[in-house]
């Protein structure tokens, strides 16, 4: 069953719990054989999805859109079009858990003794997938997403052996635990400086993606222990961001503005009496008008030959941090810091050693890791005469890369 729903009637308004929202798959695949080799060979795998999403209606709120007073000058639209949305675009849901069963006897072909064991193997996922989109405003736009995958390991006991009586079935709608965790904060502005009348030939826009994720350390690899002392190597966490920011100048229309245009030379034509009859029509003669200063006309030239610019800054930011022990909930978590999950770039070593979120083994060797990159470059189109044009490009790369080894002593971060 592939994309199973309840479609919504045509007078039936929406509502966010209507069950028209949900969507529902289901597939379930087994394959069955043997041979000469293989006694009995069993593959199972049953997937379901279910995947839930409501669209709200737009509800924008322009308090001084009819404002008298604000309407009198154009200099005060930016805080007359001051608007904003207290619904979100939309919200979304969606689930799938997927699991595979394999069971392979060999049979015991010209060797006498033991018989071969069974073979087991078993994949059990639970996956899922939330996030929204917020129209806050005309302008600002966001979107937040996250993703965790989740291995479901209760076909083990305490001490990491199999259990074979455990099937495809067993706890089927067990979570499990985390294995990977990620999420992403997409924010994208246009900024409103071309509603000031002065600044109205600017263009700019504003981005910026913060990512975190959570990674789970190998099971294997999870703790050691040393002269009876149990040490948790933890997990590793990261997080990065990019932000760009872009800018269009149309100098064209601040030289306007600024009333900078030059005066074009007027050619008007000499008046001239009727023709008399049998007289001989000429073209009557052309007289330039005054033209302004010269000097002034010339600079007036050179000043306003550049035509257009355009800027655009570029940085991304990340950092690794390893050995970080606590796990991660559900819907995610706001550890080490709320602004270490959206991406941004505060140091919280040393904030999170004393809270007891690193590693205490002595000889730990990952490495906490931070990198910077940032770009800027521009373009100006400059038009001195007629037929003659220079297009001008500058860049500029920056980057910055710090790596250490730490251990920690007493809740005391300490590089090494």
């Amino acid at each position: 069953f592939i994309g199973v729903k309840k479609d919504r009637q045509a007078d039936q308004k929406p509502k966010i719990y209507d069950p028209e929202n949900l969507t529902l798959s289901y597939s379930y695949n087994q394959v069955e054989k043997h041979n000469y080799e293989i006694e009995s060979y069993n593959d199972e795998q049953v997937v379901t999805n279910v995947n839930y999403t409501y669209a709200f209606e737009p509800k924008t709120v322009e308090p001084l859109k009819k404002n008298a007073f604000l309407s009198k000058s154009s200099y005060w639209k930016l805080l007359q079009d001051f608007n904003f949305n207290y619904l979100p675009t939309n919200i979304n849901f969606n689930t799938s858990i997927n699991r595979q069963y394999n069971r392979q006897q060999f049979r015991q072909v010209d060797i006498v003794g033991i018989p071969p064991s069974a073979l087991y193997k078993r994949n059990y996922l639970f996956n899922y997938q939330y996030g929204f989109n917020y129209n806050l405003t005309k302008a600002l736009k966001i979107n937040y997403n996250v993703s965790s995958s989740n291995i479901i390991t209760n076909y083990l006991d305490e001490n990491n052996d199999p259990i074979n009586d455990v099937n495809l079935w067993t706890n089927y709608f067990d979570a499990g635990e985390a294995n990977t965790h990620s999420q992403q904060i997409t924010l994208n502005y246009d900024i409103p400086l071309y509603k000031i009348p002065f600044l109205s030939f600017v263009k700019a826009t504003y981005s910026y993606i913060g990512d975190y994720s959570w990674l789970k350390t190998s099971r294997a690899l999870s703790d050691i222990t040393i002269d009876g002392v149990n040490y948790d190597l933890g997990n590793t966490i990261q997080n990065a961001n990019a932000q760009k920011l872009n800018a269009t100048l149309n100098m064209e229309s601040f030289y306007k503005y600024l009333g900078l245009n030059k005066d074009k030379t007027k050619i008007v034509s000499k008046p001239v009496a009727p023709p008399k009859p049998g007289e001989k029509i000429t073209q009557p003669a052309q007289i330039q008008a005054k033209s302004a200063n010269a000097f002034v006309e010339t600079m007036i030239g050179v000043l306003t030959s550049v035509k257009n610019i355009q800027i655009n800054y570029a940085e991304s930011s990340g950092t690794v941090l390893p050995g970080y022990t606590p796990g991660i909930g559900f819907f995610g978590t706001t550890k080490p810091t709320l602004g270490f999950i959206v991406g941004l770039q505060n140091d919280v070593r040393y904030e999170a050693a004393k809270n007891g979120w690193l590693t205490a083994y002595p000889n730990f060797n990952m490495n906490y890791t931070t990198v910077n990159t940032e770009t800027l470059n521009y373009t100006a189109n400059v038009d001195l005469f007629p037929d003659f044009k220079i297009d001008i490009n500058a860049d500029r790369l920056k980057m910055d890369n710090y790596s250490e080894q730490y251990d920690v002593s007493n809740g005391i971060y300490n590089p090494r």
